[in-house]
């Protein structure tokens, strides 16, 4: 869910997010410790616990804000992002707690987009006798989904609230020959308006999963891992409720101090409470290399299964291809680039779909002192599909800042 919370008038919040991005600037700058501490961001001791928090800030400029072939709306985006999270870590059990909330402000046409979304996340760990781990994770997500044109409700953003919890335990070692890992969780999405619409996608999710890890060398492991996840939506639909298992075998091997692997490759079944079957292959893969200290590029390729959140229904068969390659230039000036290829097929009782896409991102970031860091950032989206007869573009460009404690 993401209320609407809108503070104050449009107008004001831009002038605002103008003159203080350039008040910033400016003592950053011209302050004679500009250049001083520049290490990261550091943490407030409270007792025991660590404190640490931040606020980004970001204004940015969207040719196509509902990626639509024709008819296309231009806007800036001023946008908030606070976030504090709380840290404790004794050698034996830790546990974190985070809160962030972002705060978007659309200008023009879009101005009834505004949208203020949050989350609460914790993750709690403990070991026992060194061979015992245990571990346990939650979110609480007020959220929206975001403007295009497969929003479920045509005209008005769609807010929901999510709800993911889930355990772990782990026997054996890190050191061990082998390692058992059992788990399980719940996952519960509701959606909170435009329920005429919006009421058959509230869903709920459980799973359980099991992996067996080999660790064959220090730098080599091999595993095998087993998901079972029961999905139900709410309002029943026999063509979409059933059954998810995921199987899969898993490598990760670091060869080099600059080349990391790590490879899950397996088959996902899905079976619907009408009869239906979908089985398609399942990957995760990803290679990290840093042939220089301050260079690193990073290949990735992913094929999973979602559900469609757009109101053809359905659930989704993504593939992805992509890399990332972040240079250092200097200690304090470093740059970004990715670049991601998709296709998202649909697969649904009425229609097939299927969506193509691009996206390119590049983006800089000059960090003046420890705690400021100033960035510019420019991504193009290109998608076709056969649901539509033209493809779209959409191009983002701007700036942030983000200052860390």
């Amino acid at each position: 869910m993401g209320l609407k919370m809108k503070y104050v008038q449009l107008h004001t919040i831009r002038v605002g997010v103008r003159k203080f991005l350039a008040v910033m600037c400016a003592w950053v700058v011209f302050s004679p410790l500009a250049f001083s501490q520049i290490s990261g961001p550091t943490s407030i001791p409270l007792g025991p616990f660590d404190l640490q928090s931040s606020l980004l800030v970001e204004y940015a400029q969207d040719d196509n804000l509902y990626q639509s072939a024709g008819n296309q709306v231009s806007t800036s985006i001023a946008t908030f992002t606070p976030s504090v999270e709380l840290l404790f870590d004794n050698g034996v059990s830790g546990f974190s707690l985070g809160y962030s909330l972002e705060s978007s402000t659309f200008s023009g046409e879009a101005a009834s987009e505004d949208y203020t979304d949050q989350r609460v996340d914790l993750d709690a760990g403990t070991l026992f006798g060194e061979i015992h781990r245990f571990e346990a994770t939650g979110s609480y997500v007020e959220s929206h989904d975001r403007q295009s044109v497969d929003l479920i409700s045509v005209n008005a953003l769609d807010y929901f609230e999510d709800i993911q919890y889930g355990i772990a335990y782990t026997l054996g070692a890190e050191a061990s020959i082998f390692n058992v890992e059992l788990s399980a969780g719940e996952f519960e999405r509701t959606y909170i308006n435009n329920r005429v619409v919006t009421e058959e996608f509230d869903r709920e999710e459980s799973f359980i999963g099991a992996a067996l890890m080999w660790n064959y060398l220090p730098n080599l492991t091999f595993g095998l891992s087993y998901i079972d996840t029961d999905i139900a939506y709410v309002r029943p639909q026999a063509s979409r409720d059933g059954d998810e298992q995921v199987t899969s075998f898993n490598l990760a091997w670091e060869p080099s101090s600059t080349l990391a692997l790590d490879v899950s490759v397996g088959r996902t079944d899905r079976f619907t409470l009408d009869g239906g079957t979908n089985s398609s292959d399942y990957w995760d893969v990803t290679m990290e290399w840093q042939p220089l200290s301050y260079s690193t590029l990073a290949l990735f390729t992913s094929s999973y299964t979602d559900e469609a959140e757009t109101a053809i229904g359905g659930f989704t068969v993504r593939e992805e291809f992509g890399f990332r390659w972040t240079h250092e230039w200097t200690q304090r000036f470093q740059t970004e680039a990715s670049y991601t290829d998709s296709v998202i097929g649909y697969v649904v009782n009425t229609q097939d779909r299927e969506d193509r896409g691009e996206q390119i991102e590049l983006r800089a970031a000059y960090q003046f002192r420890r705690w400021v860091n100033l960035g510019v950032f420019i991504q193009e989206v290109i998608r076709t599909s056969t649901g539509f007869s033209d493809e779209f573009d959409q191009q983002i460009y701007g700036v942030s800042a983000l200052f860390q404690i």
